[in-house]
């Protein structure tokens, strides 16, 4: 049995002989072209087994990157805004890669010398510089809960703490500016 089937050029029905198409031409499309196109196979291959399951891994993958876009597109890039009020000679290296494993964290940096320095250093009773003020917005973060002992709270923000656990010393090297 042969694998080639036979399409008809008008109205692409298929037969398994040329004998058939032939037949077919001249009943269903009496004084069409036949004898021009007599001479050209037309045959539709069968599909193999692995073609098959290769275009249904391919159209899988597909949706997985599609969907795994859209997930990608849903994750907005929202840090934690953390002021730290720091000195010339102050680093806090150690404060930053201590945070940047819970959260995305975007740091401003302001001299303790300077009039807006003294002023958080004010309303914050910071004792120590470097202090870390963070936005009221890491409450919504999912590891809050981490770290929310070292801590404390005011109306509009967070404090590491610098007399509890001395928690800023051990993440910093600064200065007692009082």
């Amino acid at each position: 049995m042969s694998k080639d089937r036979f399409e008809c050029p008008e109205c692409g029905e298929n037969f398994s002989s040329k004998t058939y198409l032939k037949e077919h031409f001249k009943v269903e499309h009496p004084g069409k072209h036949y004898r021009q196109l007599a001479g050209r196979k037309f045959s539709l291959p069968r599909l193999e087994k692995s073609f098959s399951t290769g275009i249904l891994t391919g159209l899988m993958i597909a949706a997985g990157l599609v969907i795994a876009f859209q997930g990608y597109q849903a994750y907005s890039y929202d840090p934690v805004e953390v002021t730290v009020v720091t000195c010339d000679n102050c680093s806090y290296e150690r404060f930053k890669g201590a945070t940047e494993r819970y959260f995305d964290v975007s740091y401003s940096e302001v001299n303790y010398d300077s009039e807006r320095g003294r002023a958080l250093s004010e309303r914050y009773e910071l004792n120590y510089v470097p202090g870390f003020i963070f936005g009221k917005d890491i409450e919504e973060k999912k590891n809050f809960t981490r770290v929310r002992n070292a801590l404390v709270e005011f109306e509009d923000a967070y404090v590491m703490s610098d007399t509890r656990n001395e928690a800023a010393q051990r993440f910093s090297k600064g200065i007692s500016p009082n």
